[in-house]
């Protein structure tokens, strides 16, 4: 989910004029539109601060090889 919410936030603001931000919800694995409303930096974004989901297989594959992720242990699809 995370690596695409960047590229429509900023397709909704460069292309349509309006800002979108995208708020998952991890728990069912929805995601709350809200037009209008600028999204957080990158930096400070919580949701791209989530680990990866159980259910990606890049995580899996991950955990199995004993690696974390990306050099901040972030997903290194982000």
């Amino acid at each position: 989910m995370s690596i695409f919410t960047p590229i429509f936030q900023t397709f909704f603001k460069d292309h349509m004029g309006v800002d979108l931000y995208m708020e998952p919800n991890f728990e069912d694995y929805s995601c709350q539109f809200n037009f209008g409303v600028p999204p957080p930096p990158i930096d400070t974004d919580k949701a791209l601060k989530e680990p990866c989901l159980d259910i990606c297989t890049n995580a899996r594959r991950r955990r199995e090889l004993g690696s974390s992720g990306g050099p901040d242990g972030l997903c290194p699809q982000v």
